[in-house]
């Protein structure tokens, strides 16, 4: 087939379970909130707006989860929980613009008609 990947990015738990349950092909959790539970149900992984900023610990969950160590994965995921709905805080691409510049990994720029949000309200 063409089709060689899926991200499922609408939040719907069912629809992605069905997906990863019904298809020959890596699914992959589209949103960040959904990410662990992705996993839990099957899921290949991840492509979200957090993991631009912080990939270690998106790579830390998959692993903990890999081994089975579910309990191990969402004491990390708990960590970044509050970051999420900061996240969703402002438009996208702005957020994670100024999440990436608050750890030194990108420039806290967004183009007009976007607004420039205050980096020290974002953390992780």
């Amino acid at each position: 087939p063409q089709i060689k990947a899926i991200k499922e990015a609408t939040g719907e738990m069912d629809f992605l379970y069905d997906l990863v349950n019904n298809i020959n092909i890596p699914v992959f959790s589209g949103d960040d909130k959904t990410f662990l539970p992705s996993l839990s149900i099957g899921s290949a992984g991840c492509i979200s707006v957090l993991t631009n900023s912080s990939p270690d610990l998106f790579v830390r969950i998959w692993r903990k989860c890999s081994t089975n160590d579910y309990q191990g994965a969402k004491l990390i995921f708990d960590s970044i929980e509050k970051t999420f709905d900061q996240l969703d805080s402002y438009p996208n691409p702005i957020a994670i613009k100024a999440l990436c510049a608050a750890n030194r990994s990108g420039e806290n720029f967004s183009r007009l008609p976007l607004i420039q949000p205050n980096s020290a309200d974002f953390f992780l």
